[in-house]
C-alpha cells in the first residue's frame, strides 16, 4: 500500500479505485457508498490497490468515513470517462480513450475480461471500477487482484504500451518498464484459437530474453529468438520480459 501511494503521488502511475460517476454508482447515496467502501476492503480490492473512492459530490463526513476504511477521496470529474464496454469496443484495441473497467459487470466473458483488463494495463489507463463491487464474481475478482499484472500498469516508468505487430486478428503489444524490462501482450481477436508469434529481432529485443507468464505466474526461463503461443478466441497472454 505504501509503494502504491508513492507511485500515485509521483503522477506517473495511473489511479486505481472506484467511481460513483458511472452506471448504478451515479445514484448511490452516502450509505451505499459506505457499503461499497466496506466491500472494497472485504473483497481484498483495497489491498490490491483500488484505494481511492471518486465521488461526484463533496466528501464531508463521508470522506472521514472513507479514511476509516483505509481509503482516500477523489473527484470523479477528473477520472476516466463512462464508456459502455462490449466485446466489439474492446476488440477495437486502443481506438478510443479507455473508460471505467467492465470487469465484474457481466457484460464480457471471463476470457474477454482478461483481455479487456490486459489492454487497460498495457495502455497505462486508470484502473477504475464503476459497478456494484458487492456483486463482483469470484473469477472477476481474481482478474482484478492479480498483483503481477497490476504492477505492469503501475510501473514507475509511466510509459504507455503500443501495438508492435498485427497479423489479421493476432496482435502483439509492447510496454517499456523500469529497469530495462518490457511487458509483452498477445491478443487473439478472432473466433478460433490462434498461434500468435513474437520475434525478438522484429521487436528490437536481445536474442536471449528471460520470460514470465503474468497471468499463470509461471517462469519460462531464457527464451532464444522469440516464441509462438496458443491464444484462445477473444483471449490474451501477458509476459514480463527481462533482457
Amino acid at each position: 500500500m505504501v509503494l502504491l501511494a508513492l507511485l500515485w503521488a509521483s503522477s506517473l502511475a495511473p489511479p486505481m479505485g472506484w467511481t460513483s460517476r458511472c452506471g448504478v454508482g451515479a445514484k448511490f447515496d452516502d450509505a451505499a457508498v459506505r457499503s461499497i467502501a466496506s466491500a472494497l476492503v472485504s473483497t481484498g480490492l483495497r489491498d490490491a490497490g483500488y484505494a481511492i473512492v471518486f465521488l461526484d459530490r463533496g466528501g464531508g463526513a463521508l470522506e472521514e468515513d472513507l479514511r476509516g476504511f483505509g481509503l482516500r477521496f477523489g473527484d470523479a470529474r477528473q477520472v476516466a470517462p463512462c464508456v459502455a464496454i462490449s466485446w466489439r469496443s474492446v476488440s477495437d484495441l486502443g481506438a478510443s480513450k479507455p473508460g471505467v473497467l467492465a470487469v465484474g459487470t457481466g457484460t464480457l466473458s471471463g476470457e474477454e475480461e482478461r483481455t479487456h483488463f490486459t489492454l487497460w494495463v498495457m495502455l497505462a489507463a486508470p484502473l477504475l471500477l464503476g459497478h456494484d463491487v458487492r456483486q463482483t464474481p469470484a473469477e472477476s475478482l481474481t482478474i482484478l487482484k492479480n498483483a503481477e499484472v497490476i504492477a505492469v500498469n503501475q510501473d514507475g516508468l509511466g510509459k504507455q504500451g503500443y501495438r508492435a505487430v498485427k497479423r489479421g486478428g493476432d496482435e502483439v503489444w509492447m510496454k517499456p518498464l523500469s529497469g530495462g524490462r518490457w511487458a509483452l501482450a498477445m491478443f487473439n481477436l478472432g473466433e478460433r484459437p490462434s498461434q500468435v508469434t513474437a520475434i525478438w529481432r522484429d521487436l528490437k529485443l536481445p536474442a536471449l530474453v528471460r520470460m514470465r507468464d503474468l497471468w499463470k505466474h509461471e517462469n519460462w526461463g531464457k527464451v532464444q529468438g522469440g516464441f509462438s503461443h496458443r491464444i484462445e478466441p477473444h483471449g490474451c497472454a501477458l509476459f514480463l520480459l527481462t533482457p
